[in-house]
């Protein structure tokens, strides 16, 4: 079936940035069997504002001499177009062991420069800034289901490749790690990129969010029944996690030392966090709390980032609260 979107949202982090974004898709739906879907978009829109006046002093002070920041917060025009296509190996209702594939591929800036090219030799104007990458995303994952557990596996790699002047990816479709649905060691957005510790992310007394054209994330957790009330219609489960993965930049940046992906130091960035979680399944919605420990830190460089001795039970830990499964 056809599907034709129209979104906007507001991101507004008080007192620091505000930024705006419009966007439409135009594209098609369609189940090769139950078990395959696909979806192509031919088109997609997005244009993103980022209003200099809500930007705060130190914010605007930052940019000025900051090329990859300066690159994030600015106007961009998106144009491209997208696929994606998921699998799963059994129908959602049916009980037993379960696996899901799902793959995207997403192009912009192709045709716009083209259409640019040509709107420059009938005119004096230009349509700008345009975002040009290529981004592919890959997330693999296998349920182990039994009498008394299951065994949850998540494999997701993202790669976009910044194209011609853009430096990195549109702030909308960078990467990010950290928080209830990723690396719950870490608060959200505050993972990475690489094992940069550079101040680049701080702006007076805000913190920005730390992003990445690169992400690599693998998850397990196990899911044990603790407790059933009211005849079943409230179960209380139990879990335990480990993450690890981070995100990257593409291109080296000298504002953000070490935030570039470098195979000479993959196990050096690789962060991992573990701990337990309680849920509690009303069925049609699950209440989630997850406390997760950070035991492997990229920008520890000493012992590669193993930090077990700086670990303590009650100050180390980071409470993460959340409707749904991580995955």
């Amino acid at each position: 079936f056809t599907i034709i979107g129209l979104n906007y949202t507001l991101i507004n982090r008080l007192q620091v940035y505000t930024i705006n974004n419009i966007s439409g898709s135009f594209g098609y739906s369609w189940k090769e069997t139950d078990l395959k879907n696909w979806r192509v978009n031919p088109a997609f829109l997005t244009v993103t504002r980022v209003p200099d006046h809500l930007l705060s002093q130190a914010l605007r002070e930052k940019l000025a001499s900051n090329d990859y920041l300066r690159n994030i917060f600015s106007n961009t025009i998106i144009y491209g177009e997208n696929i994606a296509y998921e699998f799963k190996s059994r129908n959602k209702n049916t009980w037993g062991d379960f696996k899901t594939l799902k793959l995207g591929l997403e192009e912009a800036g192709a045709i716009l420069k083209g259409v640019n090219y040509l709107y420059r030799q009938v005119s004096n104007g230009e349509i700008s800034p345009i975002a040009n990458y290529v981004r592919l995303e890959g997330d693999f994952r296998t349920y182990t289901n039994r009498k008394k557990y299951l065994w949850a596996n998540r494999i997701m790699i993202g790669v976009g490749v910044p194209m011609g002047d853009n430096g990195s990816l549109p702030y909308i479709k960078q990467y990010s790690a950290g928080g209830s649905f990723s690396n719950r060691g870490w608060r959200a957005r505050t993972l990475g990129p690489g094992r940069s510790i550079s101040n680049t992310f701080k702006t007076g007394t805000a913190i920005i969010d730390r992003t990445g054209d690169l992400k690599f994330e693998l998850n397990s957790e196990v899911r044990f029944n603790l407790l059933k009330l009211f005849s079943g219609a409230i179960n209380i489960k139990g879990a335990a996690f480990a993450d690890a993965g981070n995100i990257w930049l593409f291109y080296k940046d000298k504002d953000i030392p070490g935030g570039e992906f470098n195979t000479n130091y993959l196990y050096q960035d690789i962060a991992l966090s573990s701990g337990l979680g309680l849920r509690l399944d009303f069925s049609f919605f699950v209440f989630r709390l997850d406390l997760g420990y950070p035991i492997k830190q990229p920008q520890i460089l000493e012992n590669n980032g193993w930090s077990f001795d700086e670990l303590h039970w009650r100050k180390s830990g980071v409470w993460n609260i959340a409707i749904g499964y991580p995955f």
